[in-house]
């Protein structure tokens, strides 16, 4: 049985994918590709905790169910996969689900 808000959130997520999102497309380990919007944040610059300075390197895609529908399990089994979103090639590092099971969080890092 569907709760009474699944509506509003599948249609709140196409929204800001459509609006704010990316093309990507999963290069799969296993051969073959697949294609999807996702939504992107990127670190703009370095920031300082305790007199240090850090560098981010990693940035985190968002995609929700239907989108990378085997990506999540790929990452977990230890394969080496790969995106690009708009144009800019990635590593797949960790892909995690978030409470809701069907929105990913995967933390992707900018290949040299």
């Amino acid at each position: 049985m569907n709760n009474l808000f699944d509506h509003f959130q599948t249609n709140a997520l196409s929204i800001a994918r459509r609006v704010f999102g990316y093309d990507a497309v999963w290069t799969k380990s296993t051969g073959g590709t697949e294609n999807g919007r996702v939504l992107l944040k990127e670190p703009t610059s370095d920031y300082e905790l305790g007199g240090v300075t850090f560098t981010p390197f990693c940035s985190v895609m968002e995609y929700h169910q239907g989108t990378f529908s085997e990506l999540f399990n790929a990452v977990n089994s230890k394969r080496n996969e790969s995106v690009s979103v708009n144009g800019v090639d990635y590593y797949v590092r960790t892909v995690t689900a978030k409470n809701d099971g069907k929105t990913y969080i995967a933390i992707i890092e900018r290949k040299p």
